[in-house]
């Protein structure tokens, strides 16, 4: 259906659209609901009010962290790691509460 609108003669610059790229676009981006959906329910319990913008902020935290590590001239120790993981996820997490309740760094 979607394919036959953007096909019409009023969407020229639609009109070599094939109907695998946009099938696949869409099921991408059902599968792309249904993982966040799952991480949602994951984190829900101890992060209430944990929404997609904080799935992207915790995971884009993460891998620049895991970036920054790679450029180190030395590994620090795995305790050290976790540590900064932590504190770089609680960055994040600021958004949801008030003042009074942002862990101390």
């Amino acid at each position: 259906m979607l394919l036959e609108f953007l096909q019409l003669p009023g969407n020229k610059f639609f009109s070599d659209i094939k109907e695998t790229p946009v099938n696949n676009a869409a099921n991408l981006s059902m599968f792309m609901v249904n993982v966040s959906a799952k991480l949602r329910e994951a984190f829900e319990t101890e992060h209430p009010g944990f929404g997609v913008l904080d799935i992207k902020a915790r995971y884009r935290g993460l891998k620049y962290l895991q970036e920054t590590l790679k450029i180190l001239p030395q590994k620090p120790e795995t305790i050290v790691i976790d540590d900064l993981a932590e504190r770089l996820v609680a960055i994040g997490e600021t958004i949801h509460y008030t003042s009074n309740q942002i862990r101390p760094g």
